[in-house]
């Protein structure tokens, strides 16, 4: 008895079939279940060694597995989804006694599963399968031709007792399957051929978050910035829509939101930039950054996975710099002493500005209007040669009638642009309204003096009695000026006609 054991136990580990013995013929030919597993393991082949026994074809007998389907036909199938399959068997078999121990291995991914026994309406014997992470499969399948096998639960060879499925009759079961995605075996159809089953055990994960175009992005009030969200496979949202947090610098954040891509592997959100917004370098706020209040899935239903990578890098080759704050004047200045300036004196007028500007020369130049005392009109002009990115450098010639103890710039709005253009590097202009005159300091370190007004005789008079008044008499004649004036007598002394 044992040598018909081995030598069928041989055959089947060669890739035969064994037609008698231990696993076809009669029942009085087979080892009474006592003796088989008083065997000792040194004895079975290798080919037990996966701990269960393929049901090989029978020489006798009807009893076989006519089909395999699933039950619905058709589905697309989520982790933690069950799928159920159909085994119809017929003639009466010990199937239904063994049904708990048989096994169904599915093909998901590079590995495989197992489909494990539910239920039994009639000749249909059901099997579950639960969706597993990790799981897929285009169109589902089991594994080979050899997929459908009985087990029990004993000790043997470290793993378990076998049972042989047989008829009443003795003879075996017929649990031959077609390949897979044939019908190579008595033209019956495998699960892949008969049904179109898709699993998707594949959480979606966020590959990256990008922004373009590459280089330094600068930009202001009002710009777009798009970022770029790409996922492993398609997603889509439902409710509210998903966010992207931004980390600006310095602990402000902004939120950007979703613009578009619903239903592709790529969703792209919007910022747009707000007054006052400032970063050197925008990325998003750590690896929590994008959230939805709603749901975010892939077609099959599985939720994704929206944990970002921790260096919060925005796979940017550039910076990308945010400016919404225009440049405005810090002060304005002149280096100037306190004077006082006469006609043809040139003063410096210096106007500090919050950060760099790029000056764009179109039309007339810019200019300061300035208070000196006379008409208006008075304006210094600006001077390119003597300016930096951060000051603006002008020049006023002191002119006639110019006359002032506290030079000064005329109100607000006295810096002007004229046609050209002050803007920073992120293209916002220069804010250039001034402080108020009436409470600014002055434009020196003390009050600057004009003085380009000539003084004129406002009297000629005598202190000297009426005469008669003989020769050498002194007679007292005075000049009074409109100001005060200093006689440089290195020339000559002054003198009047009489």
């Amino acid at each position: 008895m044992l040598s018909a054991v081995l030598a069928s136990a041989a055959l089947l580990a060669a890739g035969g079939h064994a037609t008698e013995g231990l696993l076809g013929g009669p029942l009085e030919s087979k080892p009474s279940a006592p003796e088989w597993r008083a065997w000792p393991s040194a004895l079975l082949p290798a080919a037990f060694a996966d701990h269960y026994i393929p049901c090989l074809i029978p020489t006798s007998g009807p009893s076989r597995v006519e089909e395999l389907t699933f039950v619905p036909p058709s589905g697309l199938y989520k982790i933690n989804d069950t799928i159920t399959i159909a085994a119809r068997i017929t003639y009466d078999a010990l199937w239904n006694n063994e049904f708990l121990h048989t096994r169904l291995e599915l093909a998901t991914g590079d590995g495989y599963t197992l489909a494990i026994p539910s239920h039994i309406v009639g000749s249909n014997h059901y099997y579950n399968y639960t969706v597993q992470p990790g799981d897929y499969s285009d169109d589902l399948d089991y594994r080979n031709a050899s997929s459908l096998y009985w087990m029990t639960g004993d000790q043997f060879l470290g793993g378990r007792y076998v049972d042989i499925l047989e008829n009443t009759d003795g003879t075996g079961v017929d649990c031959q399957l077609s390949n897979p995605g044939t019908s190579s075996y008595e033209n019956r159809p495998s699960l892949s051929v008969s049904g179109n089953v898709t699993v998707d055990g594949i959480v979606p994960r966020v590959a990256n978050v990008t922004v373009t175009p590459p280089g330094v992005v600068y930009a202001r009030e009002g710009d777009s910035i798009l970022f770029n969200a790409t996922f492993s496979e398609t997603v889509v949202y439902s409710g509210a829509v998903p966010v992207l947090r931004l980390d600006l610098g310095g602990g402000a954040t902004r939120n950007a939101g979703y613009e578009a891509g619903n239903g592709t592997n790529v969703l792209t959100f919007n910022y747009t930039v707000q007054d006052g917004d400032a970063a050197s370098n925008v990325k998003y706020d750590g690896t929590t950054a994008l959230t939805t209040a709603g749901s975010l899935t892939d077609l099959a239903g599985n939720a994704a996975n929206l944990t970002l990578s921790p260096s919060g890098s925005l796979g940017h080759p550039g910076t990308i710099l945010v400016d919404a704050a225009a440049p405005a004047v810090l002060s304005v200045f002149s280096p100037n002493g306190t004077g006082p300036h006469a006609e043809g004196s040139v003063i410096a007028v210096m106007v500090s500005l919050s950060e760099d500007v790029n000056v764009v020369a179109a039309g007339s130049a810019p200019s300061i209007a300035l208070d000196t005392g006379a008409a208006a009109g008075r304006y210094a002009e600006y001077s390119a040669s003597a300016s930096t990115a951060r000051t603006l450098a002008f020049t006023y010639t002191v002119t006639e009638g110019d006359d002032t103890a506290d030079l000064d710039y005329t109100n607000t709005t006295a810096l002007s642009a004229g046609g050209w253009t002050m803007r920073d590097a992120a293209g916002n202009n220069a804010d250039l309204t001034l402080a108020d005159p009436d409470t600014n300091d002055p434009l020196g370190s003390g009050p600057i003096r004009l003085d380009a007004v000539m003084p004129t005789v406002d009297s000629v008079s005598s202190t000297t009695p009426p005469g008669p008044h003989g020769i050498g008499s002194p007679i007292d004649v005075r000049v009074e000026f409109s100001e005060n004036v200093t006689v440089d007598d290195t020339g000559g002394r002054p003198s009047i006609a009489l």
